[in-house]
């Protein structure tokens, strides 16, 4: 993890949010259930951070979805800046 990826999850614990990464997709069962046991406490929510995600709702699957828009501070838009005012444009 990047040292922005490290404040990214530091922040949320300040918040009093227990906050885990793993490789994966929340569009995969088996994925999903690797996740479930890594943690020792009730699961309020899950977020796929990826850039391409399969639609859930075409597969017939329960999925509720949050668009979150462009997120500057952190991930693949931050490390590629000439992307920003490409990504804005749309």
């Amino acid at each position: 993890m990047t040292d922005a990826d490290h404040e990214f999850f530091h922040e949320h614990r300040s918040k009093g949010c227990e906050a885990y990464a793993m490789a994966g997709s929340v569009a995969l069962l088996g994925d999903v259930e690797e996740a479930i046991k890594l943690v020792t406490k009730p699961i309020r929510g899950m977020v796929q951070m990826s850039l391409v995600l399969r639609d859930h709702h075409s597969q017939h699957l329960p999925a509720s979805v949050i668009d979150l828009g462009l997120v500057e501070g952190i991930g693949y838009i931050s490390r590629e800046s000439h992307l920003k005012t490409t990504m804005r444009d749309v």
